[in-house]
């Protein structure tokens, strides 16, 4: 789905349908609804629990994105979480990964996400044993964010794009 101004509420009632339980992949991108607090709610939908696949990107305009996916236990199951054109920041990073519950995850998509140093060594501490892929591109870690991000614990079986 891309630039159709969805919105939480949106989101939500897909998340209720029959055939709901059943969607493997979702991805969104460059939607400008007003997503508010309701994103979180339609986010933790158990619509969502067979859900491996979830891309929002260009959801710059949802600053509550990453506080709404960390905390929900329906995404736990995520093998792909691509995020690119979020402007996450390190508060960002640290909210989403802090006490990850992406523990299936192997391939992430953060390019485009301001990531900074500190954004970089949140992603280094995170707790990501599935992960295969990451992709950083166009972020503004530097050297010594690569230099971080390459002693991760992950690092050593995941395939680093920067």
């Amino acid at each position: 789905m891309s630039s159709n101004a969805l919105g939480a509420a949106g989101l939500r009632r897909l998340t209720s349908a029959a055939w709901a339980p059943g969607l493997r992949a979702f991805r969104m991108s460059f939607d400008r609804a007003g997503w508010g607090e309701g994103l979180g709610d339609a986010l933790h939908h158990e619509g969502w629990s067979g859900l491996r696949e979830l891309v929002f990107s260009g959801a710059y305009a949802c600053p509550g994105l990453s506080h709404s996916l960390a905390g929900s236990a329906a995404l736990s199951g995520i093998e792909t979480l691509g995020l690119n054109w979020d402007l996450l920041g390190g508060d960002g990073a640290r909210v989403l990964f802090e006490g990850s519950v992406f523990t299936h995850l192997e391939t992430l998509d953060l390019r485009r996400n301001l990531l900074r140093l500190p954004g970089a060594e949140v992603l280094a501490a995170a707790r990501l044993p599935a992960l295969r892929e990451v992709l950083l591109q166009h972020n503004l870690f530097g050297a010594q964010g690569a230099r971080v991000l390459a002693a991760s614990e992950w690092s050593a079986h995941a395939k680093v794009r920067t």
